[in-house]
């Protein structure tokens, strides 16, 4: 079994613009780096952490940073073998430490350590060491800033710190490489860490695997709930299986709910492991799907039993199993066909977390048909032939007597009532809840027009509110409530440390392009500047080509007038010969000033520019919207560029991983969508046989995906993947609760039998099962609402709503359609009573 995580891999389609560029990024730009950082807050609700005692506590993570070494493949790696090195040659950091160059020596020099020396040291124009200016921006600083006369920095609500690491081809291509059990040994020893000083400071911890992290702990943080769910679902069927418990231990059914449910569980196993077999991945997402199929299949279950129960206790057992299954065996085959070729549609989806889902869910539900129509017969059988001999359920060995009055006989003349002309309306009693739903179908008789109108004035409140949807993905809702990333993500937010909603770096990449031109070089530095002439991105510019050029200038090789009077090429270019372009770029990245630019550079092994990128940033990117039209302007203006002979350059951003889907995901959707109609318009015609009631089906499950859709904006939640992946969860439930209904109709074909008598029988006969399978799921997945990871409570109140819904259009509005309709039953069909 292959487990995926990373949202690259799951939510964005693996042929899409995005990823393919994604993918090159990765292989030719090698060089780009991991991290570790920390947050600091002041505990108590304190608002200032520019203290002395809070900086000491900051030392002492950077020292317990550098203190940290892994074993890997044999050879130990310290900390600084490890960071990512930067102009002058030492371990690259950021943040609150900058101000003594993360030198610890420097701020023990602080003598006497106050609160006012601490802030004399902040209150400097440059960092020394790297001589860059002082800018108190979020990788510094954060929350509420306060300022001196001098615009020195007084007192911030938060701190950051954070230590470089390589990110070297092992890590991104195998996922093995010492950097990334560096980061697996600062997570533990952060944990630690922050535990010792939870009354001193509040501290946050993150690094650059910490979502993968995250998301492999939730996916089996949350197994006991599907352990809770089983139970429930036993105890549940328990009952309300076949008679319950109300006709004593030796007529209860409580082995044979045990063993329909264990049926499931089987299912499911096998489900998974074919599934593994196939190469589908595995996702957190998938620990979903036991609560799914156990609801599927305990519907089966009930429709198995009642069709059983339904037969003559004076016929053979073998011609009641026969009848039984003739009964309820088309039905199941129809839903349980109609769910497969659903979820198997669904698997061609371009978005892996979709597609890998749903080939889950079609192994197990083909499994959970044939085990319902084989083991779990097999285990009716026994467990009836256990009540013949008189013998304790769930203990054999022990056997019961019972009087005459305690056994439950289905005789001919409740044959006749079951499935024969019905009773008048005045004389019906509600005796059981079939006689419940036999009555409510009179009613329905009576009142349709009414329901309908109902019914159809909530269906233009679900197409309201499907109008109204925003678009949104928070990563927090993968992960535990009490995730390390989950605590820094919301604290780097509240203090507004993380820049995402803010801006976004884009580089520009120049793959092939010939850059000893002059003409080409100008050209790049003309769509830079266009680009940043784009409604949602700015500048600054950050380009290894200006620097480069204004390198060239003081060349005496390339500037005959250089050193005294430097040339300047940074509106024109300058022509280079092939070996000069290579030797220059070797000297130019030499430079201790111009070092940096070597990550935004790939190299050929002849020192050859292969590949190229030059930084901007996306801003105003407040909304999914906004950052969609960020990524669509600039890839538009990149793809509209002819000027580079061919070669083609493309525009990315770390952000497009996360808005592609978005993009994608209406289209996916739909199309989705589509594919469970086509899978009730292929199996409905064979089943159903009239086209009006084909029609009708489709029409009821077309409003309620779209009332599920609806229903999202009514919970306050965003549209995203996710939510469309709930909607293809809905196919199972919904199409069940409605076909049974509409099947068992039809199956009621007695010439001398009206409208309304043919739909009372329909609800006597089949409702109790659809309702009590519908319940009996609900009360399965209940356990999801008390989660760890808050996507699994949201996918609770999603499949609530699928529940709900599926069980109110079912029981509610299809008999009242039926009952408008009167659609004649096809010739040819045996009829229930015969």
């Amino acid at each position: 079994m292959t487990s995926k995580s990373a949202i690259v891999d799951l939510w964005v389609p693996a042929d899409s613009e995005a990823k393919v560029n994604y993918d090159y990024i990765d292989k030719v730009f090698a060089t780009s780096t991991n991290d570790v950082n920390v947050i600091f807050t002041a505990p108590n609700g304190e608002d200032n952490i520019l203290k002395s005692t809070y900086f000491d506590i900051l030392w002492e993570a950077d020292t317990l940073v550098r203190s940290l070494s892994v074993d890997f493949e044999g050879t130990t790696y310290t900390y600084e073998d490890l960071c990512m090195k930067n102009s002058v040659d030492v371990c690259d950091h950021s943040g609150a430490l900058e101000f003594w160059g993360h030198d610890k020596s420097a701020y023990d020099a602080i003598t006497p350590t106050t609160d006012a020396n601490l802030l004399a040291a902040l209150a400097i124009d440059n960092f020394p060491g790297t001589g860059e200016n002082v800018i108190y921006n979020p990788d510094c600083f954060g929350g509420t800033i306060t300022k001196d006369t001098n615009d020195y920095i007084e007192t911030a609500q938060s701190v950051k710190v954070t230590w470089w690491l390589q990110n070297q081809q092992a890590c991104i291509d195998d996922y093995l490489c010492p950097e990334l059990d560096f980061m697996t040994k600062f997570q533990e020893e952060m944990e630690k860490f922050v535990k010792t000083k939870s009354s001193e400071a509040n501290l946050a911890y993150h690094t650059s695997r910490a979502l993968d992290d995250a998301l492999g702990e939730a996916i089996g943080a949350d197994i006991p709930l599907v352990g809770a769910a089983y139970i429930i679902m036993i105890i549940t069927c328990c009952l309300s299986l076949g008679k319950g418990i109300r006709h004593g231990c030796a007529r209860s059914s409580c082995s044979l709910a045990g063993g329909g449910v264990f049926c499931v569980f089987l299912s499911t196993l096998a489900g998974f492991g074919i599934a593994a077999l196939t190469g589908a991945w595995f996702t957190s997402l998938h620990a979903l799907l036991p609560f799914i199929l156990v609801g599927i299949g305990v519907d089966d279950m009930y429709v198995i039993v009642n069709q059983f129960q339904l037969t003559r206790e004076s016929l053979d057992l073998e011609d009641r199993v026969g009848i039984a299954m003739k009964n309820a065996g088309i039905p199941i085959l129809y839903t349980s066909v109609t769910d497969f070729i659903a979820f198997l549609l669904g698997s061609t989806s371009s978005l892996k977390g979709i597609s890998s889902f749903c080939v889950y869910a079609a192994w197990a539900i083909l499994f959970d048909f044939f085990l319902q129509c084989t083991m779990f017969v097999a285990i009716l059988v026994w467990d009836h032939r256990r009540k013949e001999a008189k013998k304790m359920d769930c203990c054999i060995c022990i056997g019961v007597t019972e009087s005459e009055e305690e056994k439950p006989r289905f005789s001919r003349a409740m044959s006749e009532e079951m499935f024969g002309k019905p009773k008048k309306a005045e004389d019906l009693y509600i005796r059981t809840v079939s006689d419940a739903f036999e009555y409510f179908a009179i009613w329905l008789d009576k009142y349709w027009v009414a329901v309908v109108v109902i019914f159809l004035a909530w269906f233009g409140v679900g197409i309201w509110a499907s109008t109204e949807n925003t678009e949104g993905f928070d990563p927090n809702k993968l992960v535990l409530d009490d995730s390390f990333f989950k605590t820094y993500n919301v604290m780097n937010k509240k203090y507004g440390m993380s820049t995402y909603d803010a801006v976004a770096p884009v580089g520009i990449y120049l793959p092939d392009v010939d850059l000893t031109v002059a003409e080409n070089q100008v050209k790049v530095l003309e769509l830079t500047e266009s680009a940043t002439n784009l409604a949602n991105s700015n500048g600054p510019i950050s380009s290894w080509l200006v620097s480069f050029l204004s390198y060239l200038g003081t060349d005496t090789d390339v500037c005959g007038t250089a050193p005294a009077t430097p040339c300047d090429y940074s509106s024109t270019g300058v022509d280079l010969t092939d070996a000069q372009i290579k030797a220059k770029i070797v000297s130019f990245l030499a430079v201790d000033e111009y070092k940096v630019w070597a990550t935004d550079l790939s190299l050929g092994t002849d020192n050859s520019i292969e590949a190229s990128r030059t930084w901007l940033f996306h801003d105003k990117i407040d909304g999914v919207k906004e950052q969609i039209d960020a990524m669509n302007q600039i890839v538009d203006l990149c793809n509209a560029y002819t000027g580079f002979e061919g070669k083609k350059v493309f525009a990315d951003s770390w952000i497009y991983v996360y808005v592609y889907q978005f993009v994608v995901f209406f289209e996916e959707l739909m199309t989705n969508f589509g594919l469970v109609l086509v899978a009730v318009l292929i199996t409905s015609p064979v089943v159903l046989k009239q086209p009006i009631a084909v029609l009708l089906l489709l029409v009821t499950v077309a409003m309620i995906d779209t009332e599920l859709y609806g229903v999202v904006y009514l919970y306050g939640d965003n549209v995203n993947s996710l939510t469309g992946l709930g909607l293809v969860m809905a196919v199972g439930l919904v199409v069940d609760y409605n076909a049974h209904i509409c099947h068992a109709f039809f199956s009621n074909s007695d010439p001398e039998l009206t409208n309304v008598e043919r739909l009372r029988l329909t609800m006597k006969q089949m409702a109790r099962s659809v309702f009590f399978g519908g319940m009996t799921s609900l009360l399965g997945l209940l356990p999801l609402a008390f989660s760890q990871c808050e996507v699994f409570r949201v996918f609770f109140k999603m499949v609530l709503a699928i529940i709900l819904l599926g069980l109110a259009h079912g029981l509610i509005f299809m008999p009242a359609m039926l009952a408008a309709l009167k659609i004649e039953p096809p010739k040819g069909i045996v009829s229930a009573k015969e």
